[in-house]
């Protein structure tokens, strides 16, 4: 007997203005840019011939707009588990400016 596994899509939201400038984003919520718009916009017409039965998302402007574009706003439901990391202190900082800031900092934490 062959089991048959479930199909899994899995979609980030659009671009922001902080994909540009190299901050982090995080949890803090912030829109669209006009191109992120336009990757939505692209999303549709992809999934356009597709039906889901599940449709998840993170609780955030961004992906609910993401959503709502490529068609499927409506059956999203928010999941808490799918959370963008929270970067602290850090958020809406640069890499390389925390980098300059901190040397080393990469290397100090410890991932088990």
């Amino acid at each position: 007997m062959s089991v048959v596994l479930p199909e899994i899509y899995l979609v980030r939201y659009g671009e922001t203005a902080r994909t540009f400038s190299g901050q982090h984003t995080g949890r803090r919520d912030i829109p669209l840019a006009e191109r992120g718009e336009c990757d939505a916009q692209a999303f549709r017409v992809r999934l356009k011939d597709m039906s889901f039965a599940k449709v998840l998302a993170i609780q955030l402007q961004r992906a609910w707009r993401t959503g709502e574009i490529a068609g499927f706003g409506e059956h999203a439901q928010a999941n808490p588990d799918l959370m963008e990391w929270g970067y602290g202190a850090y958020e809406g900082q640069r890499a390389v400016d925390i980098r300059a800031e901190r040397p080393g900092a990469s290397r100090e934490s410890s991932h088990g």
